[in-house]
């Protein structure tokens, strides 16, 4: 297959995979432009393309591990894998999505990506890997090259850390939680800053710090809300360009 038909053909796919990984639109664009450059350099190994979704996802989280080198993992494998064993695989009952504005579904979904983001680097790729994209314990394990029970440490430390966070302030969560999107909405056409605010640095949320429990109920609503959550796509022309830049290195 040529290059430039690989791509049209799985470029949604891949920026989807990109945006669940780093969650965050930007890295996600420049993880899919480093993603096909390693394509091209390799396309010796695309014998079969029934493969190609899996060759994808190994390329792009080797290329999101590289840029996010600086970002040191605060987790030993060890302690991951000694709290493996409080991680429990649910079935997650439907959650009835509650009706809102287009304006407050974005800001509520751009909270969700930036509480992501405040994860440790290994409890981000972890969750979504496994929670946002849908990969089996077995397949995170192996993408991340770590024991399923240091994955499922890590799943346990990420919905715990996500799901205490936001059952004591998301008013979707729970209504009398201090945090209203529509009050977010109207400071930000007040002050327009909103852009701002959305992309504070955090730091590490930890739920042991916190005295945090989990919450069952909690855990599946929010669960729910991830995998409704409709993907972004960038702006056809930032495909254009992105095959043009490709098919000329």
């Amino acid at each position: 297959m040529e290059i430039e038909k690989i791509i049209q053909e799985n470029q949604a796919y891949l920026y989807r995979y990109a945006m669940y990984l780093s969650a965050h639109p930007d890295i996600a664009k420049d993880l899919v432009q480093q993603t096909w450059l390693q394509v091209m350099k390799h396309q010796d190994q695309l014998v079969d393309v029934t493969y190609l979704h899996a060759y994808l996802k190994k390329i792009c989280i080797n290329e999101y591990r590289m840029m996010m080198r600086k970002e040191k993992p605060m987790e030993s494998i060890e302690e991951l894998e000694a709290d493996g064993i409080y991680f429990h695989e649910e079935e997650i009952d439907g959650v009835m999505e509650v009706s809102v504005s287009k304006e407050i579904e974005n800001l509520r979904n751009g909270c969700f990506l930036s509480m992501v983001r405040k994860l440790t680097l290994l409890q981000r790729m972890a969750f979504s890997l496994s929670d946002m994209f849908g990969c089996t314990i077995e397949e995170t394990a192996l993408l991340m090259d770590i024991s399923e029970s240091a994955v499922k440490g890590l799943r346990y430390r990420a919905r715990m850390n996500l799901s205490s966070f936001f059952a004591n302030h998301c008013m979707f969560m729970k209504e009398e939680n201090p945090c209203h999107c529509q009050a977010w909405i109207d400071f930000a056409q007040k002050r327009l800053k909103l852009q701002h605010q959305l992309k504070m640095s955090f730091s590490a949320q930890e739920f042991r710090e916190k005295d945090h429990s989990y919450q069952k109920d909690i855990h599946e609503k929010l669960l729910a809300y991830y995998r409704q959550m409709p993907v972004q796509y960038p702006e056809d022309s930032w495909y254009t360009n992105l095959i043009d830049f490709v098919k000329n290195k």
